[in-house]
């Protein structure tokens, strides 16, 4: 739970404020989502889903969606 809540902060993602928009990328149980959900549940943020991540649609899902920041791992971007 300590690594939750360093994640999921409001202080941790000074960048992050209640106009943002944070598109999932990854599943939900993976903490790297998990946790931003629950930053942008502190600041007063959203949160965006698809229904998959697909390298082809991605900057397509940022725009229709509207958001402003996102979790992506190196391996996504093969």
């Amino acid at each position: 739970y300590a690594q939750y809540f360093a994640l999921s902060n409001d202080k941790a993602a000074d960048y992050i404020t209640s106009e943002d928009r944070y598109l999932i990328s990854t599943p939900l149980f993976h903490i790297s989502s998990t946790a931003r959900v629950y930053a942008m549940l502190l600041c007063g943020g959203s949160i965006a889903m698809g229904d998959a991540f697909r390298t082809d649609d991605f900057w397509e899902a940022v725009k229709s969606t509207e958001s402003t920041t996102v979790t992506l791992m190196g391996a996504m971007a093969n």
